[in-house]
């Protein structure tokens, strides 16, 4: 629920434990999908920007679930 507060602009921060292999690669996702996010919600935006941004979160999502081995529910 943080994290999606977080995205959402809801939350300024999350606080979380763990390995640090996994903290830096739940930043990354969390921060790829903020993006990801905000530039949906605004009005202006462009598709190759969007493509770009969906391929970032992708990919730090892959990272995720290869450093964690759980699937980024987000």
């Amino acid at each position: 629920i943080e994290s999606i507060r977080y995205i959402t602009g809801n939350q300024k921060s999350v606080n979380i434990k763990g390995k640090k292999s996994e903290m830096i690669a739940y930043k990354e996702v969390l921060n790829a999908s903020k993006r990801l996010y905000e530039s949906l919600q605004r009005k202006d935006v462009r598709l190759a920007e969007i493509e770009k941004l969906v391929e970032k979160k992708n990919r730090a999502a892959r990272r995720f679930k290869k450093v964690t081995g759980s699937a980024w529910p987000l």
